[in-house]
Formats: C-alpha cells, structure tokens, sequence
C-alpha cells in the first residue's frame, strides 16, 4: 500500500496540474554500519514486495550526494518524492 500511494500522489499532482515543486527521489542516510544494515533488509524487503527503485550507496556516494562525510552509507529511493521546500525547510 505504501508504493501505491506514491503512486496515487503523482497521478493527482499530473490529474490536477497541482504545482507543488515535486523532486523525484527520497534518500536514507546511516550513521552506522548497524543503521545501514537495517537499510540494506529494507531494501530487501521492499523488493521482496516489487519495490525494485533503489539503489544502495557507499560513503563516498551519500557524501556527495549530501555534501558531508558523516554518514556511512545509504539507500535512495528513485521512486519516492519530496518538495524542495520542504528539503530546505522552508514553509
């Protein structure tokens, strides 16, 4: 139910011409390697369940993608979304 409501949003956003600065993708940053294995049997499952857009990523990936050395890994979620507003904390 959870990848059929990404679904549903996208559709009433498309349906309706809702402008609401939607930007593909949805990233999950570890902060340990225990954070980043709870990610990787996350990922496992969500494509146990035909969730196959994800990709995995090393420190090196989610420093760039992040700009910060901090984390250790991650998973992003190609088919997720999110509005750059609310990335950048505005209201």
């Amino acid at each position: 139910m959870a990848f059929t409501g990404n679904q549903i949003i996208r559709q009433r956003i498309a349906h309706y011409q809702i402008d609401c600065d939607l930007k593909n993708g949805g990233l999950f940053a570890a902060l340990s390697n225990k954070q980043l294995g709870h990610l990787a049997a996350q990922k496992v499952l969500w494509e146990r369940y035909g969730h196959t857009q994800l990709e995995m990523l090393d420190k090196a990936a989610i420093g760039q993608a992040v700009a910060s050395e901090r984390y250790v890994g991650g998973l992003v979620d190609h088919s997720a979304g999110h509005s750059a507003s609310a990335q950048s904390g505005a209201r």
